[in-house]
C-alpha cells in the first residue's frame, strides 16, 4: 500500500527541518483508562491544541517506510512549555506507520482500522479529542495528571506501544508538535490530501461501479499514483 508515497518525502523533510528531538522511553508509560476522561475547565491544567490555537492531526501509512532505529517518539518544540505560564498551547500529532501485506482491495479497511485504534486510546486524567476530517487533535490535561508527572514522553510511548501492536504494522514513528510552529500550516496540505484520498477509497470500495470519466474524484485519481489501480482492484474483487 504505497499511495501516500509521493507525500512521504515532503512530509519527512518538513519534519526534519522542524528540529526533531527523540523522547526517552525511560520515564515509563502513562496510565490508560477504560474510557475517555471528561475534564471540566476548572479541573484542567493544560489545553493543547483546540480553538483558537493551531493544531494538526495526520497519519500516513506506507509499506516503503523504513525507519530502522529512527522509529520511536519525537517532539518538535520545547516540553518545558508544559510548565510555563501559558496554559493553552498549539499542538499537533503526526503518526507514520510502516505496514505490510495490505492488499489494494483492503486499503480502506486498513486505514480506518488504524484510525479507529487511535481514537480508542484513552488515558487517565487526559481528555482527548481529534478529528481525521477536520484534521485537529486536542489534549486537555488535568491538574491531577500534572501532579502525577504527566509528560509527552510517557503519553507518546504508550501510544507507540498501541500502534506497534496492531496487525500489519511493522514500524511506528510518532511526532508531537508543541507550541508555535510553521509546521501546522506546512503540513495542512498533506493532511488534506491524505483525508481526500481516504475519502476517495471509501467511494471506490463502497460497491459503486461508476464511470471514471464522469466521477468527481477523477482529478484526484490522475494525481495520485496507484489510486486508479486500487479502484480496478476493487472492481475486480466485487
Amino acid at each position: 500500500m504505497d499511495i501516500f508515497d509521493q507525500y512521504a518525502g515532503e512530509l519527512e523533510e518538513q519534519l526534519k527541518d522542524g528540529g526533531l528531538k527523540r523522547l526517552s522511553s525511560d520515564k515509563g508509560l502513562w496510565t490508560e483508562a477504560a474510557k475517555n476522561s471528561f475534564l471540566m475547565e476548572r479541573d484542567t491544567a493544560l489545553e493543547l491544541g483546540g480553538y483558537p490555537k493551531e493544531s494538526v492531526n495526520l497519519m500516513v501509512s506506507s509499506s516503503n517506510f523504513d525507519f530502522g532505529e529512527a522509529q520511536g517518539v519525537y517532539l518538535i518544540g520545547d516540553q518545558a512549555a508544559l510548565a510555563g505560564k501559558n496554559r493553552h498551547l498549539s499542538f499537533g500529532k503526526v503518526v507514520l506507520l510502516k505496514c505490510r501485506g495490505v492488499e489494494a482491495e483492503d486499503t480502506y479497511d486498513y486505514l480506518k482500522y488504524v484510525e479507529f485504534a487511535d481514537i480508542r486510546m484513552h488515558f487517565l486524567d487526559v481528555m482527548m479529542r481529534m478529528s481525521a476530517q477536520k484534521l485537529f487533535t486536542n489534549l486537555r490535561v488535568g491538574k491531577k495528571a500534572m501532579k502525577k508527572g504527566f509528560s509527552l514522553d510517557r503519553l507518546g510511548w504508550t501510544m507507540h506501544r498501541h500502534f506497534s501492536a496492531l496487525p500489519q504494522v511493522e514500524q511506528v514513528k510518532l511526532i508531537f508538535i508543541l507550541g508555535d510552529s510553521p509546521l501546522y500550516k506546512g503540513l495542512l496540505p498533506i493532511a488534506e490530501k491524505v483525508r481526500d484520498i481516504t475519502s476517495a477509497l471509501n467511494t471506490m470500495f463502497d460497491g459503486i461501479d461508476f464511470d471514471c470519466q464522469s466521477c468527481k474524484l477523477n482529478g484526484l485519481c490522475d494525481e495520485i499514483e496507484g489510486l486508479k489501480e486500487a479502484h480496478k482492484a476493487a472492481r475486480n474483487a466485487g
